[in-house]
């Protein structure tokens, strides 16, 4: 059987060169390099560089939704901002972030392989519906103003989330990241006796 710390080495080291040089950039030798692993043993866990991309880019996305709170949590505009604040900073420098590793795939969306693109793009929907229905759940509970749909709100937070992680690549202070969400929940969210 495989080894699971040879797979995970590859995809950390992988994934932190995505995340800093795109996905084009990045050679298989240069990954196996930066973990000490022969070349020949990459084949042993992933078909090809696409296969590796793929399944990080899977894991970015799963741990994105994973750690949106629940449309019945109570107080989910605070959670959501919690949640933007989170994924927003990465604790340590060599850490995988998923906005920032994602932000880079979708801004050399028009290079990358036609798997990649599409994963990237269904990913990015399906983010966008999770986090519609939590708005959506936020407005039936007074938390957030009704006078934008639910599905377009989750669209602009996220479009502009991406776009930040992307501007972070130059400007690499936090509040680029969350500026997006601060600015949404900030105008959009219902005072108490309202």
């Amino acid at each position: 059987m495989k080894g699971r710390g040879t797979y995970d080495k590859l995809s950390r080291s992988a994934g932190l060169l995505f995340q800093d040089y795109g996905y084009v950039a990045v050679s298989i030798r240069e990954i196996v390099s930066a973990v000490h692993v022969p070349k020949g043993t990459f084949y042993n866990y992933f078909a090809s560089k696409e296969a590796l991309a793929a399944s990080i880019v899977e894991q970015q996305f799963r741990d994105l939704y994973s750690s949106l709170p629940q449309p019945d949590d109570g107080d989910i505009v605070q959670k959501l901002r919690l949640y933007f604040h989170a994924a927003s900073n990465c604790p340590r420098p060599k850490e995988l972030c998923p906005l920032r590793l994602l932000g880079t795939f979708a801004a050399e969306s028009p290079v990358l392989t036609p798997l990649l693109k599409t994963q990237v793009a269904s990913g990015v929907r399906r983010w966008s519906d999770h986090l519609a229905t939590l708005l959506s759940s936020a407005q039936d509970h007074g938390e957030l103003s009704a006078v934008i749909a639910p599905s377009l709100l989750a669209n602009v937070l996220i479009s502009g989330t991406l776009g930040a992680a992307i501007r972070a690549k130059c400007d690499p202070s936090v509040e680029p990241l969350e500026a997006p969400a601060q600015f949404a929940f900030d105008c959009l969210r219902l005072s108490p006796h309202s």
